[in-house]
């Protein structure tokens, strides 16, 4: 993994008009599904997990509490290694276009 493949909070917040301290909060709360890791005090987030906190905006825009959120999360694999897309298998393809286009 490149340097390039991380983000900061500050970036993922411009992308995604997610506020710093919301970006905060999920990290912390669904950490099984985001691949992080600090550099100095500032929190860095995979670029392959910008997708899966849409998702997690997505759910509470729908008036999901957390515990429904982790729910409907466990549906899928916990982020132990980050791949390319191409490295993926098809099945792992089609459940991740699943997930993040809901």
């Amino acid at each position: 993994m490149s340097k390039d493949d991380w983000y900061s909070l500050k970036d993922i917040e411009k992308q995604t008009g997610i506020s710093v301290p919301t970006l905060s909060r999920y990290a912390d709360e669904y950490n099984f599904y985001i691949l992080q890791q600090k550099s100095g005090n500032k929190r860095l987030i995979h670029k392959s997990c910008v997708p899966v906190l849409q998702k997690i905006k997505k759910y509470y825009e729908m008036k999901l509490n957390k515990e429904q959120i982790h729910e409907k999360m466990k549906a899928y694999p916990i982020i132990t290694d980050v791949k390319e897309e191409d490295d993926l298998t098809k099945e792992e393809q089609i459940a991740f276009r699943v997930f993040v286009n809901g």
